[in-house]
């Protein structure tokens, strides 16, 4: 069952008007917010991941196409990649 799915938020009780008087046997509102809190940890790790590779790979790009101009325009066409 997916947390942010209709079932899973009936189960976590994220539509009771007063969780504090809810029945914890038929509701796991604390292991919903758990579940919440480690999925939005995990997709925020994951988001800053893949943006964290988009910036090295186009940093580690630009420096290699200049490298390349500088190879060329010292005129060492051997040297290139």
């Amino acid at each position: 069952m997916w947390r942010w799915s209709h079932a899973g938020k009936v189960c976590s009780g994220d539509y009771l008007d007063n969780k504090d008087e809810a029945d914890t046997d038929v509701y796991l509102i604390f292991e919903g917010k758990f579940i919440k809190a480690i999925l939005i940890a995990f997709y925020c790790i994951l988001g800053a991941s893949f943006l964290s590779i988009g910036i090295i790979a186009c940093c580690v790009y630009k420096r290699d196409k200049a490298e390349d101009k500088v190879t060329i325009a010292n005129g060492d066409v051997s040297m290139k990649r």
